[in-house]
Parts: structure tokens; C-alpha cells; sequence
């Protein structure tokens, strides 16, 4: 993957992403990697189907002709696949290949929850893993999926992990969770900027949370979040309103 420094976008960029592709920096799956933590490919298209997204890795010869051709490595040797009379069998590449021009690529797909048809791609180097491309294939829906426990049809798009990490910090040494919403709101792009105070607050918990031993951290019952939920119809702008039955489950 051939690319200058300054076509490498730190995100993908918002708006709208019809056959388009981008190169990002892809240095925080990295070290979300070393951590044994999933790869994360943020953007504004909506709700990703998590249920049908996977991750492949791909290995790839190239030959005398300077043409890549898919391998598989079995038991130390690179392999190509052949079918002879309907039966699969792997022939060993005469010469085998030096390590120069062994090239193994990683590929993460997803789907788009409010259109199958809408599909991203990110895929990466083995050897060059700070950097991605990350495609998007067909044309994104006009509407797009709510989230999957909201009561109305307004589109979710998740806070920007960058963000998420920043107030993190500040939440560690002890800032208010109030000044750090102003803070983000004042100082960042409108995209760069938490959902609401209230998300703060949750996170700044999550946050004292972590620090506690594991027998002393804050552990709520269903009464205790039905409650928050009830008191969230007020105070968050997400949750548009609860509904009580008797004899049912808000």
C-alpha cells in the first residue's frame, strides 16, 4: 500500500459515501490490538450489523510477472488450490516464494443495518498496519436505522471514539463532568462533541468504576435502571419517553 503522508486522513470524513474509498490512520487499532481488543472503524453512516461483520486474512504470492496469486500455507509450504476430477488438492509453488513477495493482507467487512446492500470494507497490510483503506460499497440509504432501543426514528451515528478517550481522561483527573461537556462543545467540531451532559456523567461512573476493586464497584439492579431509565424521559434527549404498563416491563 503506496501512499504519501498527506493522503492519510485521520478519520474517515462525515458526510454522505457512495463507491467512495479512503487511506486512514490506523494507528489506534493498533494498539487497541496489543490490548486484545476488537478493531473499531469509526464513521456517520449509521448502525452496523456487528452480527454479520467479520475480519479475513488473506495471503498473496507474487509471481516472476509481478501479479499477486492467493496461497495457502500448509504445513510451512505455500500452497495453490487445484480441483482434479472434483477432488480439491493443494499443489506446492515451484519455487517457493521468498518472504519479499509473500504479501498478507487483513480485510474487515460490515453491513449496513438499514440497507444489506450497503457494505464497508477496511483492509490492511500485515506489514504495514498503521495504515487502512476503507471502501464503501453501494449507496448509503436516505434514512438511516435508529438506534436498537430507541422509541423514535431519529438516526444514530456513535461519539466519535476519539472523544470518548479525551473525556476519559479529563474524568481521570478529577475535571467536572460539566465543565468537560462546555469544553468539548466550545473547543470541537460539532461532530467532535459529546451526545449531552448526561453522557458524561455516565462515563465519568464507568470511570471511578474502574478504579474500584471488583467487589466494591457500583453494581445496579433492574430497579435501579428502570429508574435511570424513567428519570432519563427529563434529562437525556435520546430517551423520547417510557411506557408503563401494569403487569409488563417498562
Amino acid at each position: 500500500m503506496s501512499t504519501k503522508e498527506a493522503d492519510v486522513l485521520r478519520d474517515v470524513p462525515r458526510g454522505r459515501k457512495d463507491n467512495c474509498q479512503f487511506v486512514i490512520d490506523n494507528t489506534a487499532n493498533v494498539t487497541r490490538k496489543n490490548s486484545h481488543q476488537p478493531n473499531r472503524f469509526w464513521d456517520d453512516c449509521g448502525v452496523w450489523d456487528s452480527k454479520q461483520g467479520r475480519t479475513l486474512k488473506s495471503t498473496l504470492v507474487r509471481n516472476g510477472q509481478g501479479i499477486l496469486q492467493s496461497v495457502t500455507q500448509r504445513t510451512g509450504v505455500f500452497c495453490v488450490k487445484r480441483r482434479v476430477k472434483k477432488k480439491v488438492t493443494w499443489e506446492p509453488i515451484q519455487p517457493q516464494p521468498v518472504v519479499e513477495d509473500v504479501v498478507v493482507l487483513h480485510s474487515y467487512y460490515a453491513t449496513l443495518k438499514a440497507d444489506a446492500m450497503y457494505r464497508k470494507r477496511a483492509t490492511w497490510l500485515e506489514s504495514q498496519p498503521e495504515i487502512a483503506l476503507v471502501e464503501y460499497i453501494g449507496q448509503l440509504p436516505e434514512q438511516k436505522q435508529p438506534h436498537g432501543l430507541a422509541k423514535t426514528k431519529s438516526e444514530f451515528v456513535r461519539t466519535q471514539p476519539r472523544v470518548i478517550e479525551s473525556m476519559k481522561v479529563a474524568l481521570s483527573h478529577r475535571e467536572r463532568p460539566g465543565q468537560i461537556y462546555e469544553d468539548h462543545v466550545l473547543h470541537s467540531e460539532s461532530f467532535e462533541m459529546p451526545r449531552n451532559e448526561k453522557q458524561v456523567r455516565n462515563l465519568g461512573q464507568a470511570v471511578r468504576n474502574e478504579k474500584l476493586p471488583t467487589n466494591k464497584r457500583c453494581i445496579r439492579n433492574i430497579a435501579d435502571d428502570i429508574q435511570m431509565l424513567i428519570s432519563g424521559v427529563q434529562e437525556d434527549d435520546f430517551i423520547q419517553s417510557v411506557v408503563l404498563s401494569k403487569g409488563k416491563s417498562p
